[in-house]
């Protein structure tokens, strides 16, 4: 992923998927998504929203659908080929190696919005998809 820092953007690795302290203790899985409608006022991802926003770039994505009872994978991407960045929130921080080591698990989820048009055939939601100089901004 993609973040703006002193000016610059710079890539960092990172796991896709967030969680607190308390549910890795409890052994819970990882949240992957966030509700746009629910990030910026919503108490779990608000923090993210305020100080961890990053672009997620990727090739494209996967939707499921169930067919004869199977699923059945469905690999979204632009028309152009080209490559997809994702709205994502994360909790990362850079290291300093004057503070305390971090407790908290670091990762990231994609942000997502209601779907619009033909994809809701596929699923109800989608990734929020930014153009790339809508990204750079």
């Amino acid at each position: 992923m993609f973040i703006l820092r002193e000016s610059r953007l710079e890539f960092v690795g990172m796991t896709w998927g967030y969680r607190t302290p308390s549910e890795a203790a409890a052994k819970r899985k990882p949240w992957i998504n966030a509700r746009v409608e629910k990030a910026l006022t919503g108490r779990y991802f608000r923090h993210m929203f305020r100080e961890g926003r990053v672009i997620v770039p990727a090739g494209g994505w996967y939707e499921w659908t169930i067919e004869n009872g199977k699923k059945q994978p469905w690999y979204i991407t632009r028309h152009t080929d080209q490559p997809i960045f994702m709205a994502g929130l994360s909790n990362y921080k850079p290291w300093d190696p004057r503070t305390v080591p971090q407790t908290v698990e670091t990762g990231f989820v994609i942000v997502t919005e209601d779907c619009e048009g033909g994809m809701v055939d596929i699923h109800g939601r989608r990734p929020v998809v930014l153009e790339p100089g809508d990204a750079m901004r």
